[in-house]
C-alpha cells in the first residue's frame, strides 16, 4: 500500500490541472485555435530554459525565476495570438502553428548550449508529474479560478492571460505533450457528445488514474502513459455514451 501512496500527489495534480484545462480546452475548440496550447506551452518551456539568462539580475529562487520567465513569454505569446485572431482570423491556425514551430526551434538552439540540454528538452516535453511538489499544487490551486473567470461570457479579454498563466504553471508538471492532451481530449469528448460535460470530466479523471497505474505497473514514462490513457479513455467514453444514446433513441422510436 505504501508504494501506491506515491501516486496520490501526482493524481491530485492531474485532477487539479483538469479543473482548469477542461473549460480552457472548450474555449480553444470553440474559437478554432487548437495550436494555441502547443504554442503557449512551448513558449513557457522556452522561458524556463532562458530564466537564468533573462532574470539573472534578480536574486530570487530558481524555481520562481523559471515561473516568472515562463509567464512573461507565455503572456507575450498569448498577446500575439489575440492579435492574430483579431486581425488575421482566416490564417490563425497556420500562424499559431508557425509560432509553435519558431518557439520549439529556439528551444532546441537554447538547449544545444546547455550540458544538460537533452535532459531539459525531455523534461519540457514530458514533464515530471511523479515528482510534483506541494508548492506547485498551491500555485495551481490559486490560479485555477482565473481559468473559470476567463471562460465566462463577458470576460473575453481575460481568456488569453488566464490561458498563459495556467499553461505556464502546468508545463513543468505535465510537459508540453500532456498539457496539450489534457486541454484537448476531455473538451473534445464533451464536444463530440454535444455538450455532455460530465463525459469530459470522466475522461480526464479516468485517463489520469489509469495512466498513472499503467506507468506504475509497466515502468513506462509517466507522461506518455497518461497521454495514451487519455486517448484510449476518450474513445471508450465516447463509444459507451454514443451507444447508450443510440439505444435510448431506438427504444423511444419503437
Amino acid at each position: 500500500m505504501s508504494d501506491w501512496l506515491i501516486l496520490l500527489l501526482p493524481l491530485a495534480a492531474g485532477w487539479l490541472i483538469l479543473l482548469s484545462h477542461l473549460p480552457l480546452g472548450e474555449q480553444v475548440l470553440k474559437r478554432g485555435i487548437v495550436f494555441i496550447d502547443l504554442a503557449i506551452a512551448q513558449l513557457a518551456a522556452l522561458g524556463g530554459v532562458f530564466a537564468p539568462l533573462l532574470l539573472q539580475w534578480l536574486s530570487w529562487p530558481p524555481a520562481l525565476l523559471t515561473i516568472l520567465a515562463g509567464v512573461m513569454l507565455a503572456l507575450a505569446g498569448s498577446g500575439i495570438v489575440a492579435l492574430i485572431c483579431r486581425y488575421l482570423p482566416a490564417h490563425r491556425e497556420a500562424l499559431i502553428g508557425l509560432l509553435y514551430a519558431g518557439s520549439a526551434s529556439l528551444l532546441m538552439i537554447a538547449v544545444a548550449y546547455d550540458p544538460q540540454g537533452n535532459r531539459a528538452l525531455a523534461q519540457s516535453l514530458s514533464g515530471d508529474i511523479l515528482w510534483v511538489a506541494e508548492s506547485q499544487l498551491i500555485w495551481l490551486l490559486l490560479a485555477t479560478p482565473l481559468a473559470w473567470l476567463g471562460c465566462r461570457k463577458g470576460n473575453a479579454a481575460l481568456f488569453y492571460p488566464a490561458f498563459a498563466v495556467l499553461v505556464t504553471l502546468s508545463v513543468p508538471v505535465l510537459g508540453v505533450y500532456l498539457v496539450f492532451s489534457t486541454l484537448i481530449v476531455p473538451a473534445l469528448v464533451s464536444r463530440i457528445l454535444k455538450g455532455v460535460r460530465w463525459a469530459g470530466w470522466l475522461t480526464g479523471a479516468l485517463g489520469y488514474l489509469c495512466g498513472l497505474m499503467l506507468s506504475y505497473w509497466t515502468d513506462w514514462p509517466t507522461g506518455a502513459s497518461i497521454v495514451l490513457s487519455l486517448l484510449l479513455t476518450g474513445l471508450v467514453v465516447c463509444g459507451v455514451v454514443l451507444s447508450f444514446q443510440s439505444s435510448r433513441s431506438g427504444r423511444t422510436v419503437i
